[in-house]
Order: structure tokens, then sequence, then C-alpha cells
């Protein structure tokens, strides 16, 4: 087994499927067949999802509604609201599959979820649960690319996965370059020295300072998952060295 413990960070546009909007069925199926194979297996899994496909507090400003007065706090309060959101329907959907879940909240709701706290998560999933940690890091300002790669290193799991829209990290975007090549494997220095778009600086400072790895692959590929926690090179990994 290559992992026993992960943090599994997806965005809330893949939740959206092709149109990254609202809820898909088949990219809902994906994640919770993904999700109960490798909890099957005996992985213990915390989960981080985005809002992008309900709510993105940074394109409601550039739309105008900053001119108006929506202040840069408040937007990103209703994004850290729309990733409660999407914890709820996946947590539903882990359940109905037989893949016992809970939901914790940096903003408890006490009708919906309970306030995050470590010592509850950890003891979740040594219960054998699944994980969903809703909410970002509670705080404006900061990304949920930020928020997994803090829950994954408080929760002490062995690596941070993120599931993209493509298959790895690329010099470029493959989705508009051709010739664009992909890395195998990075250090965190790198990523942010070649201004790779991976994860934010403030993630990737919180990674390679409390030597995380992380691992970057394409959420669309069936039994990705599987094959990275027992071990496969898919995608990339990058590294603290």
């Amino acid at each position: 087994m290559g992992y026993l413990s992960i943090l599994l960070k997806v965005s809330g546009e893949a939740l959206g499927g092709e149109s990254g909007i609202g809820f898909d069925t088949a990219a809902l199926s994906r994640l919770t067949a993904e999700v109960k194979s490798v909890s099957l297996d005996g992985v213990a899994v915390a989960l981080v999802i985005g809002a992008g496909n309900l709510v993105r507090g940074r394109d409601l400003l550039q739309r105008g509604l900053g001119a108006l007065g929506l202040r840069q706090v408040s937007a990103d309060q209703m994004g850290m609201l729309g990733t409660i959101a999407n914890g709820l329907a996946v947590r539903d959907l882990l359940d109905h599959a037989g893949v016992p879940s809970t939901i914790f909240s940096t903003h408890g709701i006490p009708s919906v979820a309970a306030t995050y706290s470590v010592a509850e998560a950890l003891e979740a999933m040594q219960d054998g649960k699944v994980v969903i940690c809703a909410g970002g890091t509670g705080n404006p300002l900061f990304t949920t690319d930020s928020a997994a790669c803090l829950r994954g290193i408080e929760l002490g799991v062995d690596a941070v996965i993120k599931a993209t829209q493509v298959d790895g990290v690329y010099d470029g975007d493959p989705r508009k370059d051709p010739s664009a090549i992909r890395y195998d494997s990075l250090t965190f220095d790198e990523a942010i020295e070649k201004r790779l778009a991976v994860i934010d600086t403030t993630a990737s400072a919180l990674c390679r300072e409390n030597d995380m790895p992380l691992i970057v692959y394409a959420f669309k590929n069936d039994g990705a998952l599987s094959r990275i926690v027992n071990g496969s090179n898919e995608g990339t990994i990058i590294r603290a060295n």
C-alpha cells in the first residue's frame, strides 16, 4: 500500500462536470466510486471540496458587485458557505453508497454540520468514516487549496491529493498548448519559482515546511485515485526536496 491516509482536494468545478456549474451526475458518481474504492481498501480519507460550481467570490467582484459595495471578505464568506453545500451533497451520496461519512465545518451550523475539531475529525477517521472538511480555512483571503493542505497537515495524512482537469502539472496549459510538457515530479520551490499553476504559494509553503507531499492527477481518469494510493506514479508528485 502506497498511502494509508490521504486528504483529497476536489474543486467545485469538478462536481459540475463539463460545464463546471451546479452538480453533474456523472462527476458525483465518479467521486463517490473513487472514494468508496480506497475507503474499502482501508485507506483513511479526508475531503476538502471547493465551491466554484456554486459561487466564486472573485467572480462576483469582477462582475461589478464590488463597485456596488460587496466586500472581499463577504464574497469569500459566500464561497465558504458554498463549500458546506457541496459537502452536504457529497456526504449524502457517500452514505447512500454505503460509505460512512461525516461533515465538519469551520462555520459551525448545529443543525447542518458540526464545528471542525482536529481531535473529533481524527476520531471519525479512526472509526472508518470519510471526513468532509467544509468552510475552507474559516478565514477570508485563503483558498481551498490552502485549506486542503492545512487540514492534511493537521490530520497527519500521508499525502494531499489534488484532483484537477488535467493529468498532472505542466509547464503550460495543455488544453491550449499541445507542446506543454508534463512533470513527473517537482519540488515546491521549483513549482513556485516556475510560477506553475498548481496551488497558491501559501499552500505550497505549508506543504514544504511540513514535508507534506502533494500529488496532482486527473479527476476524469477512472480508478486513478486507487492506483495512486497503491503506489502508482500517475500524475505529478511535488515534494519538499
